[in-house]
Protein backbone atom coordinates (compact mmCIF):
# COMPACT_ATOMS: atom_id res chain seq x y z
CA UNK A 1 0.00 0.00 0.00
CA UNK A 2 1.10 3.62 -1.25
CA UNK A 3 1.30 6.05 1.17
CA UNK A 4 1.48 10.01 0.09
CA UNK A 5 3.33 12.62 1.91
CA UNK A 6 1.37 15.40 2.90
CA UNK A 7 2.65 19.05 2.17
CA UNK A 8 4.12 19.33 5.06
CA UNK A 9 6.16 16.49 4.80
CA UNK A 10 7.29 17.63 1.42
CA UNK A 11 8.50 21.07 2.74
CA UNK A 12 10.18 19.65 5.47
CA UNK A 13 12.51 17.73 3.51
CA UNK A 14 12.85 20.49 1.47
CA UNK A 15 14.56 22.54 4.56
CA UNK A 16 16.65 19.42 5.54
CA UNK A 17 17.94 19.78 2.43
CA UNK A 18 18.61 23.27 1.82
CA UNK A 19 19.71 23.32 5.35
CA UNK A 20 22.70 20.66 4.61
CA UNK A 21 23.95 22.04 1.70
CA UNK A 22 24.41 25.30 3.37
CA UNK A 23 25.87 23.81 5.78
CA UNK A 24 28.56 21.76 3.66
CA UNK A 25 29.14 25.25 1.89
CA UNK A 26 29.93 26.99 5.54
CA UNK A 27 32.70 24.31 6.03
CA UNK A 28 33.84 24.04 2.65
CA UNK A 29 34.23 27.92 2.50
CA UNK A 30 36.24 27.87 5.98
CA UNK A 31 38.71 24.97 4.85
CA UNK A 32 38.84 27.30 1.56
CA UNK A 33 39.83 30.27 4.05
CA UNK A 34 42.47 28.61 5.99
CA UNK A 35 44.42 26.51 3.41
CA UNK A 36 44.31 29.24 0.95
CA UNK A 37 42.85 32.35 2.10
CA UNK A 38 44.83 32.80 5.19
CA UNK A 39 47.79 31.31 3.25
CA UNK A 40 49.48 27.79 4.20
CA UNK A 41 52.29 27.39 6.74
CA UNK A 42 54.79 28.09 3.98
CA UNK A 43 54.38 31.77 3.89
CA UNK A 44 55.33 31.66 7.30
CA UNK A 45 58.36 31.94 9.50
CA UNK A 46 61.62 32.87 8.08
CA UNK A 47 61.25 34.67 4.66
CA UNK A 48 63.30 36.47 2.70
CA UNK A 49 62.18 39.79 1.61
CA UNK A 50 63.23 42.46 -1.26
CA UNK A 51 63.68 45.78 -1.08
CA UNK A 52 59.66 46.56 -1.47
CA UNK A 53 58.86 44.47 1.07
CA UNK A 54 61.64 45.58 3.42
CA UNK A 55 60.83 49.50 2.90
CA UNK A 56 57.13 49.01 3.48
CA UNK A 57 57.66 46.95 6.55
CA UNK A 58 60.27 49.80 7.64
CA UNK A 59 57.88 52.50 6.46
CA UNK A 60 55.10 51.21 8.80
CA UNK A 61 56.87 50.56 11.84
CA UNK A 62 58.23 54.43 11.67
CA UNK A 63 61.73 53.75 10.61
CA UNK A 64 63.64 55.98 7.90
CA UNK A 65 66.48 54.82 5.64
CA UNK A 66 68.73 57.88 4.84
CA UNK A 67 69.25 58.50 1.07
CA UNK A 68 71.90 57.06 -0.40
CA UNK A 69 71.95 53.57 1.88
CA UNK A 70 71.97 50.80 -0.28
CA UNK A 71 69.88 47.58 0.24
CA UNK A 72 71.60 44.70 0.78
CA UNK A 73 69.39 42.02 2.48
CA UNK A 74 66.26 41.04 4.70
CA UNK A 75 64.82 38.63 6.62
CA UNK A 76 60.81 38.55 7.59
CA UNK A 77 59.74 36.29 10.75
CA UNK A 78 56.00 35.94 9.55
CA UNK A 79 54.03 35.09 11.88
CA UNK A 80 49.96 34.12 11.28
CA UNK A 81 48.61 36.31 14.11
CA UNK A 82 50.31 39.85 15.69
CA UNK A 83 53.16 41.33 14.10
CA UNK A 84 55.74 40.31 12.42
CA UNK A 85 59.15 40.71 13.00
CA UNK A 86 62.23 41.91 10.33
CA UNK A 87 65.41 42.00 9.91
CA UNK A 88 67.20 44.68 6.93
CA UNK A 89 70.66 45.62 6.38
CA UNK A 90 71.79 48.46 4.23
CA UNK A 91 75.25 49.40 3.02
CA UNK A 92 76.28 52.92 4.15
CA UNK A 93 77.49 55.65 1.55
CA UNK A 94 80.03 57.15 4.32
CA UNK A 95 82.21 56.54 7.50
CA UNK A 96 80.48 55.13 10.52
CA UNK A 97 80.73 58.65 12.12
CA UNK A 98 78.65 60.42 8.77
CA UNK A 99 76.38 57.54 8.61
CA UNK A 100 75.76 57.31 12.39
CA UNK A 101 74.83 61.38 12.20
CA UNK A 102 72.49 60.60 8.80
CA UNK A 103 70.54 57.43 10.84
CA UNK A 104 69.89 59.82 13.97
CA UNK A 105 69.04 63.06 11.75
CA UNK A 106 66.36 60.60 10.02
CA UNK A 107 64.83 59.15 13.01
CA UNK A 108 64.51 62.14 15.18
CA UNK A 109 62.53 60.12 17.42
CA UNK A 110 64.59 57.41 18.04
CA UNK A 111 66.65 58.22 21.76
CA UNK A 112 70.46 59.09 20.45
CA UNK A 113 72.54 56.46 19.14
CA UNK A 114 75.07 54.78 21.62
CA UNK A 115 78.06 53.29 21.33
CA UNK A 116 78.27 49.60 22.48
CA UNK A 117 79.69 45.94 22.29
CA UNK A 118 79.52 42.52 21.33
CA UNK A 119 78.09 41.39 24.09
CA UNK A 120 75.56 44.40 23.94
CA UNK A 121 71.94 42.42 24.42
CA UNK A 122 70.71 44.61 21.33
CA UNK A 123 73.47 42.74 18.99
CA UNK A 124 72.50 39.46 19.98
CA UNK A 125 69.58 39.08 17.33
CA UNK A 126 71.48 40.85 14.54
CA UNK A 127 74.65 38.04 15.87
CA UNK A 128 71.79 35.04 15.35
CA UNK A 129 69.35 36.45 12.51
CA UNK A 130 70.97 38.73 10.06
CA UNK A 131 74.51 37.10 10.08
CA UNK A 132 76.15 39.68 11.94
CA UNK A 133 79.95 39.00 12.58
CA UNK A 134 80.78 41.03 15.41
CA UNK A 135 84.61 40.21 16.19
CA UNK A 136 86.33 42.98 19.29
CA UNK A 137 87.67 44.85 16.82
CA UNK A 138 83.87 46.09 15.18
CA UNK A 139 82.73 49.16 16.16
CA UNK A 140 78.82 49.36 16.72
CA UNK A 141 76.05 51.95 17.77
CA UNK A 142 72.72 51.35 18.97
CA UNK A 143 69.24 52.89 19.44
CA UNK A 144 65.87 51.70 20.36
CA UNK A 145 62.26 53.12 20.06
CA UNK A 146 59.00 51.60 19.91
CA UNK A 147 57.37 51.87 16.91
CA UNK A 148 55.12 54.49 16.56
CA UNK A 149 55.07 55.66 20.24
CA UNK A 150 57.19 57.47 22.08
CA UNK A 151 60.68 56.47 22.47
CA UNK A 152 61.93 53.73 24.64
CA UNK A 153 65.45 54.75 26.15
CA UNK A 154 68.37 52.42 25.11
CA UNK A 155 69.45 52.32 28.71
CA UNK A 156 66.04 50.69 29.97
CA UNK A 157 65.71 47.98 27.37
CA UNK A 158 67.17 44.43 27.42
CA UNK A 159 67.55 43.87 23.74
CA UNK A 160 64.80 45.20 21.39
CA UNK A 161 61.51 44.67 23.71
CA UNK A 162 57.97 43.59 21.62
CA UNK A 163 57.03 46.22 19.74
CA UNK A 164 60.31 47.96 18.80
CA UNK A 165 62.96 48.84 16.60
CA UNK A 166 66.69 48.56 16.99
CA UNK A 167 68.87 50.72 14.45
CA UNK A 168 72.40 49.46 14.60
CA UNK A 169 75.46 51.22 12.84
CA UNK A 170 78.07 48.65 12.12
CA UNK A 171 81.88 49.94 10.99
CA UNK A 172 83.50 46.21 10.30
CA UNK A 173 86.88 48.05 9.06
CA UNK A 174 86.13 47.37 5.80
CA UNK A 175 82.08 48.32 5.11
CA UNK A 176 80.12 50.68 7.32
CA UNK A 177 76.09 49.15 7.34
CA UNK A 178 73.08 50.21 8.78
CA UNK A 179 71.23 47.17 10.11
CA UNK A 180 67.39 47.30 11.22
CA UNK A 181 65.27 44.65 13.51
CA UNK A 182 62.11 45.33 14.21
CA UNK A 183 60.45 42.94 16.62
CA UNK A 184 56.82 41.79 16.32
CA UNK A 185 54.70 39.55 18.65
Amino acid sequence: MRTRLRWWQIALIAVAGVTALAGVAVIGLFAWGVLAGFGGTEDRGFQPMDRQDAATALERRGVTVPDGFEFADATGYLVFTGADSYWVRYGAPADFDATSAAVAAANPDFPPLRPVSCADEVVESFVENAGLNCTPTTRLAATTAHAGSSPLPATTAHGTPTDAESLLVVDTGQRVELLVFSNGH
